[in-house]
């Protein structure tokens, strides 16, 4: 394990980069800043390792950047509609940053926060532990809350990402995810089109015209949207579905399938041809937003960093987005003295 400086903030505050690393040479690293992780290294057939995750030059990229490359994002993942949401007969309106929504916490969320980073030795993984206070009224969230997220690599060539949190006083709405952007070729492999995907889910949440659920579950199989099967993303980018179209890609919520609430479940699988590299995903979460970088070529502008579009994709194992005004899906509320525990694991195939 190693810690190294990365850069300093404007306001002068040091931001380190963590590297764990197991026996069978992968390595991950990742910054304090945003809990980010900027890189997932894979040797390759010739024992060369390949950079799986997009990830900014430098610490500027981050600062600046409004794709979310690799952080976890809070205190609610992806979208609430119109950034409304009622809680205890109160009304909160929180930053409206997507067109009419509220996305990943808003301007200054935990994407944007500086957390506290320590590592930790376990028998069979390397283990970063990062903890970050979200005070009462953050991004106009009631309550103040405790997180922290550790990170593990393992000897079974899994990062396992475990959350919690906890608030005091006040009911509050919480949904963690990971937003890392994966291309199996490496960060310089072209789109992801020929990428392969197969997912564990029956159904999915279709959505508006702006990306926020109509409330309703419609069955996967047999749609525009049908992993049951192993498919291209290329082809269901380029299918011309309505849906698809609409959203400029894939951007959607499927219902992960479990025999057992709350059980780690098999979410994913991602496999690229060209290499036979592929990765596995695991979750207790009830959902898994897709998103193939529809608009990830627009982050330019603000990072000073050009990506291509569907030049990756984002499994984002999480909550149902809205969930805080759908009350026909899973709530994502915690009440005070509760603690919001959830799990993801990926593991990679080499």
């Amino acid at each position: 394990m190693r810690k190294t400086l990365y850069g300093h903030l404007p306001c002068g505050s040091a931001v380190y980069e963590y590297t764990l690393r197991n026996s069978q040479n992968i390595a991950v690293t990742i910054i304090d800043y945003g809990a980010t992780i900027t890189g997932i290294y894979v040797p390759d057939e010739q024992g060369n390792n390949i950079n799986l995750v997009l990830g900014y030059d430098n610490l500027e990229g981050y600062l600046k950047g409004s794709s979310y490359l690799g952080a976890v994002v809070g205190r609610v993942a992806n979208r609430i509609d119109a950034g409304v949401f009622e809680l205890g007969g109160k009304r909160y309106q929180l930053d409206v940053n997507n067109g009419p929504n509220h996305l990943h916490g808003g301007n200054d969320g935990y994407d944007k926060k500086l957390w506290q980073g320590r590592f930790c030795e376990q028998e069979s993984s390397q283990q970063l532990r990062l903890t970050l206070v979200s005070e009462d009224g953050d991004q106009g969230y009631p309550g103040e809350l405790t997180l922290e997220v550790v990170y593990s690599l393992t000897e079974d060539n899994e990062l396992r990402i475990e959350y919690s949190a906890g608030c005091e006083k006040a009911a509050t709405p919480v949904n963690l995810t990971q937003h890392s952007y994966f291309n199996l070729q490496g960060v310089s492999g072209g789109d992801i089109n020929g990428h392969e995907l197969t997912l564990f889910a029956d159904s999915y949440t279709p959505i508006n015209s702006t990306g926020i659920p109509t409330g309703t579950l419609l069955p996967m199989g047999g749609s525009s949207l049908d992993f049951s099967y192993t498919r291209s993303l290329g082809e269901v980018v380029t299918s011309g579905a309505p849906e698809v179209v609409a959203a400029g890609g894939v951007d959607h919520n499927f219902v992960v399938r479990r025999e057992a609430p709350n059980d780690l479940a098999k979410v994913a699988l991602l496999r690229d041809p060209d290499t036979g590299r592929a990765m596995e995903v695991f979750s207790t979460q009830p959902g898994v937003q897709v998103y193939t970088a529809n608009y990830l070529q627009d982050d330019a502008a603000a990072s000073l960093q050009s990506f291509p579009r569907y030049g990756a994709v984002c499994l984002e194992c999480q909550g149902f987005p809205d969930a805080v005004n759908q009350p026909g899906f899973p709530s994502v509320v915690v009440q005070p003295g509760e603690q919001y525990r959830e799990t993801t694991c990926y593991r990679f195939l080499v």
